[in-house]
């Protein structure tokens, strides 16, 4: 009994000395030199000047923590003398256990505070990240600087959650242990400098988390953040992962939900002037929910896609849809196009009149190719009528979509019966469809009837011969 408690005493010695003198090296730690060398060997590799703050060891319950803040990417001087990449503080965890007992640096988990990423892309199609991934990197890089890299508990960290490696680092291990990775309170900008409609998107309030892989294996992202709101309102999940050979980064089951009716109207004035230029975009409220199967992007920033929309709960503000399509639809009918209202009773009427519009269905089928946006079907339904297009968008936001309109059966009903003539202009379904081409720049597209909308427009025009040309003349009354 006596040996047992020796022994004990003796091991309880042992450790409370170990910890003692732990203790003592993570305070007397001089990080300067240390993370001069790095910052340097990082600066020369990515092509950007790289600048470390300092950095501090302590000891908690978990293990070893490394705090190094703050931590700054410089962006390329052809784009703007702001950082790319900023982040207040780098925390690591480096569990204890497994050093004491299995000399193994096991790296519990990253948390990245107020990160900060700046992405542009010129005039010219060029990204700002670009250059930084470039594959002919000026500087060469020994195996002894690798080596000295990826024993360095900071870098070595770094190492591990970057997402893709330029060409010196080919040759670094293609298997590496995964990190999981926590993304607090962040910040993601996107500049798009395109002369077609420059944008400027923000997303505030992120957070974010990565787990599950690493460079060789798929990821999970979890994320929520702030798309112009003041409370998160946009939540993203999806599966990646980094294909080495192909240089390219592989995204599938990605979901997105972002709720519009919690967006700040007022600060969306930033994204685009052109864009808010049309007052369905700016009034817009709703759900969006978007999936991608299938995203693929490289570093020649290319990229690929393909997936579905959908918009529950969608209302466009201060703005009657029926009206307007009303008044472009009819405007074969002259005198019809401005006065619509005064063609209706009852309840198709009232309609004309409200405030709003309701969609009770939107959905979007899309692939994204060749810099190029197909919309494969695209239906947006209210109570009074249909609308489906069909069509592509380039980068310069040169549409070119083809339409088919179909008013619902009482408002057919309701018109046809104030002007017999527009009964030339049902379908199969007894409904007024209205075929036509929309072209031009986004956002200001010009509609032009398909041939067999104009040819059934002169029969109705003439059909009733002098009696429907009264009508129109005569302000509407039968």
């Amino acid at each position: 009994m006596r040996m047992l408690r020796i022994i004990f005493l003796c091991l309880t010695a042992a450790v409370l000395l170990f910890m003692s003198g732990l203790y003592i090296v993570v305070k007397s730690f001089d990080s300067s030199g240390f993370l001069s060398q790095i910052a340097q060997k990082a600066s020369v590799r990515l092509g950007r000047t790289v600048s470390f703050g300092h950095l501090g060891v302590g000891l908690s319950s978990a293990g070893i923590t490394f705090d190094l803040s703050p931590v700054t990417v410089s962006d390329d001087p052809s784009f703007t003398a702001q950082p790319f990449i900023k982040v207040d503080r780098v925390r690591a965890g480096v569990d204890l256990k497994s050093l004491i007992f299995h000399r193994k640096i096991h790296i519990s988990g990253i948390i990245l505070q107020s990160l900060q990423v700046h992405l542009i892309r010129s005039m010219g199609g060029d990204m700002n990240i670009r250059s930084m991934l470039s594959s002919n990197r000026p500087a060469e890089v020994t195996a002894a600087d690798k080596a000295g890299l990826l024993q360095a508990p900071v870098a070595g960290t770094a190492g591990r959650i970057r997402i893709s490696k330029p060409s010196w680092a080919q040759e670094l291990p293609s298997s590496v242990e995964a990190v999981p990775i926590t993304i607090q309170n962040g910040s993601f900008s996107f500049i798009d400098q395109a002369a077609a409609m420059p944008l400027d998107i923000w997303l505030n309030d992120i957070n974010a988390k990565l787990s599950g892989g690493s460079l060789t294996k798929p990821f999970d992202l979890s994320l929520d953040a702030a798309l112009y709101s003041k409370d998160p309102n946009v939540h993203l999940n999806a599966s990646a992962a980094w294909d080495n050979a192909g240089r390219r980064l592989l995204i599938s089951g990605l979901r997105l939900r972002a709720d519009l009716s919690r967006e700040d109207i007022s600060a969306l004035n930033g994204i685009s002037p052109r864009l808010l230029d049309d007052p369905a975009f700016k009034n817009m409220t709703g759900v969006i929910l978007l999936n991608i199967a299938h995203l693929e992007t490289g570093l020649a920033a290319s990229l690929t896609a393909d997936g579905d929309l959908h918009i529950v709960g969608g209302v466009i503000r201060n703005f009657n849809g029926i009206r307007t399509l009303l008044s472009h639809t009819l405007g074969s009918f002259g005198w019809v196009e401005g006065n619509v209202v005064n063609l209706l009773n009852g309840q198709v009427k009232d309609k004309l009149n409200e405030r709003d519009t309701v969609l009770e269905q939107g959905d979007a089928v899309f692939s994204f190719h060749d810099q190029t946006l197909f919309l494969d079907d695209l239906l947006l339904k209210t109570d009074m009528f249909e609308f489906k297009a069909r069509g592509s968008v380039d980068r310069g936001l040169n549409a070119d979509f083809q339409t088919m309109l179909h008013l619902n059966s009482d408002v057919s009903a309701a018109l046809v019966h104030e002007l017999e003539g527009l009964k030339f202009l049902y379908d199969d379904t007894e409904r007024i469809a209205v075929g036509a081409s929309l072209s031009g720049v986004i956002p200001h597209l010009k509609y032009k009837p398909n041939k067999d909308f104009r040819k059934r427009s002169k029969k109705a025009l003439f059909k009733e011969g002098s009696h429907f040309l009264g009508i129109l003349l005569g302000g509407g009354q039968k």
